[in-house]
């Protein structure tokens, strides 16, 4: 895989060929190539669709990065909007769980049709080679998010590994997510900072 650097960090050719490795993830820079945005799972996937989540209940995929980047905000897709409040992380598996490494100061509400962004308290530097794991948790089941079902194009095929469900007491995201089980359902989500 080519290496990025900042002096070539809007380097189009570079960018394509990364997401053609890729596979469904997509990476891509603003035009002044400050910032960037990776989804681990297109937006366009025909795997996923508008659908409810369960109130207290935290959701989990794992992802890996193409490039070097400092992750500064996370955003999800909210179709219809309720009185939910929306809790967003990312986090590293240890023997412990999973554990947060990027959060936000505060929930943050739902907006009707749109993307919804949480700021993290700090930015975090992620690393290609490394399991992340991208969370989402709502307090209540109202609004209606992006989100699919039993198969995840990007990963292999073992829901158990790759998307993880807290079902019980899990809004907000704990610093440690414990109790957890494998689940077939995952979210689509987008992180954006920039790369490093």
């Amino acid at each position: 895989m080519p290496s990025i650097r900042r002096d070539i960090q809007a380097d189009s050719q570079v960018i394509d060929e990364l997401i053609r490795r890729g596979g469904d993830s997509q990476l891509r820079t603003t035009a002044d190539g400050t910032q960037v945005y990776f989804d681990p799972l297109s937006f366009n996937a025909p795997t996923l669709g508008l659908a409810g989540m369960f109130a207290n209940f935290t959701m989990a995929h794992k992802f890996r990065v193409p490039v070097p980047m400092q992750a500064t905000q996370m955003l999800i897709c909210c179709g219809t909007a309720g009185a939910d409040l929306v809790d967003l992380a990312i986090a590293r598996k240890d023997s412990s769980g999973l554990v947060k490494i990027a959060g936000l100061a505060a929930p943050i509400a739902t907006v009707a049709q749109s993307l919804i962004a949480g700021t993290f308290t700090a930015p975090v530097t992620l690393l290609p080679g490394t399991d992340y794991w991208g969370e989402v948790a709502i307090n209540n089941s109202a609004g209606q998010f992006l989100r699919g079902q039993n198969a995840f194009p990007n990963l292999a095929a073992a829901a158990e590994e790759d998307c993880l469900a807290k079902t019980v007491g899990g809004y907000p995201i704990p610093t440690v997510l414990t109790g957890y089980q494998g689940h077939a359902n995952f979210f689509w989500f987008r992180i954006k900072g920039n790369l490093v």
